[in-house]
């Protein structure tokens, strides 16, 4: 399967950021930086992440993934390549609520 990149105006968009680590902290600044408005699902955020909440500039849930979560969502990424039947779950989600969806380092998810 072939893959095509593409580049999103995400300017006062919904995404929904899984997991965290600095791989996913690079994303949610690259989210915030394009306008988005982000919400992160996470068990054990970083201090980072905690800041950015504190400064108001994400929404931060402190717990695991569960069904739900992409709702009213246009893009969302998740970072739980460590749980490859999580991923799933969250692509299965994504593709019922069609929801733009990067699973990192899972490329067919």
């Amino acid at each position: 399967m072939g893959y095509y990149p593409v580049f999103l105006d995400l300017q006062d968009q919904l995404c929904v950021v899984i997991g965290a680590g600095s791989e996913a902290e690079r994303k949610i600044h690259g989210l915030l930086e394009a306008g988005a408005r982000v919400t992160v699902v996470a068990t054990k955020p970083s201090h980072p992440l905690e800041e950015l909440e504190t400064q108001g500039k994400i929404i931060l849930h402190r717990r695991s993934y569960s069904e739900g979560d992409l709702a009213g969502a246009f893009l969302a990424i998740a970072a739980t390549t460590e749980d490859v039947e999580l991923s799933r779950r969250i692509a299965d989600e994504a593709e019922r609520e069609r929801v733009l969806l990067n699973v990192m380092d899972i490329t067919a998810l």
